[in-house]
């Protein structure tokens, strides 16, 4: 079992998974469960963790030809990194605070499960989705088909056989139907035929439809601090202000919270 980060492309995605791994540090005291790897394109932007998780470097010529094999798929490396796992792990999206300790969510990953961070919505409730589940090449893809979010995304050993499917059903898929996020589309439904998917929302904040705010806090935290100091503090146990995120920490308030603002948004239009 291990805990695992990808990361690559960019400063903004490299400061938002330094943190999400700070706070994976910081939930279990400075200690992990079990160890942690990063597949990242800038290892020497991580140098502060050196002596706490390993590293698979990635370089640009695997990005690059990742993508390209499938079709301009941003996301492609991600399919391609979990073909290459051999045990069972934890993964998390570089744009999480973790929230709980693991030891307890990590006894619930056994053969006949797999782990998602929630179920958003059906296919039939969007109209992107409309062409696919209407396409009988993809009969797996049906207006009930659940779309689960993969922020938190969590594979048993003995199912890691599924993994080297998803790589090419989103292939075929993202060839045809141009739609994004179809790898945790295409992850979950090929789990749920195999394991009984767990949604486990409490573990995590996951901030990508609030990034502006949270990104904002982080780089506060990078120009007070460092990353270097921040490792240490949360080390020493001194970290709690670097999660001093308020209600966005209580998973209930923010998917309350998250669900209301584009209500909120349609009375304060942005000026132009």
């Amino acid at each position: 079992m291990k805990i695992l980060y990808i990361a690559y492309s960019s400063e903004r995605i490299h400061r938002r998974t330094a943190y999400s791994i700070l706070s994976c540090l910081h939930v279990h005291g400075g200690k992990l469960p079990c160890p942690l790897e990063l597949v990242t394109d800038e290892p020497e932007f991580y140098a502060a963790f050196q002596n706490l998780l390993s590293f698979r470097p990635l370089s640009s010529t695997e990005i690059s030809s990742w993508i390209h094999a499938a079709g301009g798929y941003g996301l492609a490396p991600k399919t391609e990194i979990f073909r290459l796992q051999t045990d069972s792990f934890l993964f998390f999206d570089g744009d999480t605070v973790l929230l709980r300790p693991l030891p307890s969510l990590i006894k619930q990953l056994v053969s006949t499960t797999s782990l998602m961070q929630k179920c958003e919505y059906r296919l039939g409730r969007r109209s992107d989705f409309s062409a696919l589940v209407a396409d009988a090449e993809f009969p797996d893809f049906t207006s009930c088909t659940p779309m689960y979010n993969s922020g938190l995304f969590g594979v048993h050993r003995d199912n890691l056989s599924v993994l080297r499917q998803i790589r090419d059903t989103v292939r075929t898929i993202f060839s045809k139907y141009p739609i994004r996020p179809i790898d945790q589309l295409v992850a979950g439904t090929l789990l749920a035929k195999r394991t009984r998917i767990l949604t486990v929302p409490g573990w995590i904040l996951h901030y990508w439809q609030d990034k502006g705010v949270v990104d904002a806090f982080v780089d506060g935290l990078f120009q007070r601090h460092g990353l270097a100091s921040m490792v240490e503090q949360v080390l020493e146990g001194n970290g709690d202000d670097l999660f001093a995120l308020g209600f966005r920490k209580n998973p209930i308030l923010y998917d309350l919270y998250m669900r209301l603002l584009p209500r909120i948004e349609r009375f304060f239009p942005n000026k132009q």
